[in-house]
């Protein structure tokens, strides 16, 4: 019998006894609610409060499976209440989660490529902190701000929010991740991140995520991370490059798919901040900021070897000038 047919005996073994008056629901986020576990309906605990102030005392609640961790009823089989209350297990909340490296995610123009692969039906739990600043004037948490952006991924909620989707298709939900949240993936891919609003002009700052995933069956001791990236090592380290007569070097932040650009012919040298996406064997680049004004735009094909790339590029309205780089690892 699986664990989910179990848990749902239980609970209906509650029902039947009769009505519960001592009851502790135990919640993944830290809470604990004293009150009366009702029924147990559509995969939701339905539970009311008997605790807290009085607008809250009497209030019907229902969670999810996934957020709740137990349920202690302080009641023996015949109704009367027992001196050692039993627990009920939720399903899962004895697994193992595997913890990836911090990512760094930034607004940016792009979805930031975490390298993390998750499969269907994977449990995956993500915690977030530090601060982003919308449009250079609006200091945001990964819970957002207190208004909404018409134009962003998600306009019904709060603005500046850390927000996540499984693969980069179009028609793949968008998910609500805030400081924390724990959800299981409805489908196999990579997991993107980015922050919730759409100007990212003067944005600064950036959000630390940490995301662990649920090892599943047969898997390794260390988290299913893989490249969808050409590159022989996944988001390469540095790139060094030719353009124009400029010798480049790109340094990555942290785990981000944004990189520092220094270029230099003789004494001159130009500085900016470069957005690297990768689709099949084709890399996809663009200038966020530059110190001669250059917004360009780059594209290039990385040679089976993992490591060449070779490509063209538009800069003020000139197309088709050729670039060559080279990838590094760490």
């Amino acid at each position: 019998m699986s664990m989910q047919r179990i848990f749902l005996c239980i609970v209906l073994a509650m029902v039947v006894s009769g009505a519960v008056q001592a009851d502790t629901l135990y919640l993944r986020n830290g809470s604990t609610l004293q009150g009366n576990f009702l029924r147990f309906e559509n995969g939701q605990f339905v539970f009311q409060l008997t605790s807290g102030g009085d607008r809250d005392r009497g209030r019907v609640l229902r969670f999810p499976v996934k957020d709740v961790i137990r349920l202690v009823s302080d009641r023996d089989a015949d109704g009367t209440l027992s001196k050692t209350p039993p627990t009920t297990p939720v399903p899962g909340a004895g697994s193992v989660f595997d913890s990836s490296p911090l990512l760094d995610v930034r607004l940016t123009n792009d979805w930031i490529n975490s390298n993390i692969a998750v499969v269907q039906g994977q449990r995956i739990r993500v915690e977030a902190n530090g601060t982003v600043r919308l449009e250079g004037r609006d200091n945001s948490s990964p819970s957002g701000i207190n208004r909404r952006d018409p134009n962003a991924p998600l306009p019904d909620e709060s603005a500046g929010a850390l927000i996540a989707s499984i693969g980069n298709d179009l028609n793949s939900p968008i998910i609500l991740i805030g400081r924390s949240k724990e959800f299981v993936a409805d489908r196999d891919g990579i997991l993107y991140f980015t922050v919730n609003y759409w100007e990212t002009a003067n944005a600064s700052g950036s959000y630390q995520v940490r995301v662990q995933t649920e090892r599943r069956a047969g898997s390794p001791t260390r988290p299913p991370v893989t490249s969808s990236t050409p590159f022989a090592c996944g988001m390469p380290y540095r790139i060094t490059m030719t353009e124009g007569g400029y010798n480049g070097v790109w340094t990555r932040r942290g785990n981000s798919n944004e990189y520092e650009a220094v270029w230099t012919r003789g004494r001159q040298q130009i500085n900016g901040v470069l957005s690297i996406t990768t689709q099949g064997n084709r890399i996809y680049i663009k200038r966020l900021q530059s110190t001669d004004n250059q917004l360009c735009e780059y594209e290039g094909i990385v040679s089976a070897d993992g490591v060449t790339i070779n490509g063209t590029y538009r800069c003020s309205g000139v197309t088709n000038l050729a670039w060559q780089g080279r990838a590094e690892c760490n």
